[in-house]
């Protein structure tokens, strides 16, 4: 298997962002979305703060000194666990762009977007495929689950 890449501090923060951002489309039009929805929308800003406190801890020695500092296989495992993160992340994206139906509603000011899930994901979410695997939305959670506490455990580890 090939190296992975090291993210740089950066691309970890802008990651984080896109947990957050994938997390507030899930609750979008809360109104219609399903309690389940809240979950993942707790387990993604999950990710979103493990990948910031990865990223504060990487910068509190220096930006380059903690991951010089690291073994090159503990570097690649990092890289790794960021990118299948990213992948998981990507997919959510396209699921979401697939799913939710935007509205743009005139105001005074110009327009507002409200975004929420079509009709078909409120009523069949619990039987809809929500991971590359085909796992249900149960299946998703334990999948952000885990990226989270990977995140995490890596950063204690990196901190020791």
């Amino acid at each position: 298997m090939a190296d992975a890449t090291m993210p740089s501090i950066g691309d970890i923060l802008m990651l984080s962002q896109v947990a957050w951002r994938t997390g507030r489309a899930f609750t979008s039009g809360k109104a219609s979305a399903p309690r389940d929805f809240l979950h993942v929308e707790a387990e993604l800003n999950g990710i979103a703060k493990a990948l910031k406190f990865l990223a504060e801890a990487l910068l509190s020695d220096g930006p380059e000194q903690l991951i010089q500092q690291t073994e090159p296989y503990i570097q690649n495992c990092l890289a790794t666990i960021l990118l299948a993160c990213r992948r998981t992340l990507d997919d959510l994206e396209s699921l979401i762009d697939q799913y939710q139906v935007i509205r743009k509603n005139r105001t005074s000011g110009g327009y507002t977007v409200e975004r929420s899930w079509s009709e078909l994901v409120v009523q069949q979410y619990s039987t809809m495929i929500w991971t590359t695997e085909g796992g249900n939305i149960q299946d998703l959670r334990d999948l952000l689950h885990i990226h989270m506490a990977s995140i995490s455990l890596t950063k204690n580890a990196l901190q020791r």
